[in-house]
């Protein structure tokens, strides 16, 4: 049986333009600061552990946690900066990319349960806004 052949404009999704953006989905402004970054230690570490750490949840999962805001906390604070976000800058770690607990470590080889505490405080920051990776361009 012959096969029928469609001889009109491609129909596809492919074949379509993209349709607008709305401008809703902008990125928002980088701002200078916001109040998350600016937060002294000990409120911070406070307001993340509450909200970020459960009773209910595995206990060693929150022990690593804590120790990995901490260590984290610590190394940020020796670097040059008035708040959190621009000591993150600061130190090359937003530069360096998924490589970046290999700073906090001084580069040298460590157990992965030292990089796997520092990934754990890194997600607390991050989730906590108090640091954000800078945009493209920005």
């Amino acid at each position: 049986m012959p096969r029928k052949v469609y001889e009109g404009p491609p129909m596809g999704t492919a074949h379509r333009p993209a349709p607008a953006q709305p401008p809703e989905w902008e990125p928002r402004p980088w701002p200078g600061n916001w109040w998350q970054t600016c937060q002294e230690r000990e409120a911070l570490a406070g307001r993340l552990l509450t909200a970020l750490t459960s009773a209910g949840a595995g206990r060693g999962r929150d022990q690593t946690r804590r120790r990995g805001l901490a260590k984290l906390l610590d190394w940020l604070h020796s670097q040059p900066g008035e708040t959190w976000q621009d000591r993150w800058l600061a130190s090359g770690a937003d530069a360096v990319g998924f490589d970046w607990a290999i700073l906090p470590l001084g580069g040298e080889p460590s157990p992965r349960h030292r990089r796997d505490e520092l990934t754990s405080g890194l997600v607390l920051l991050v989730a906590g806004q108090v640091i954000r990776r800078r945009p493209t361009g920005g």
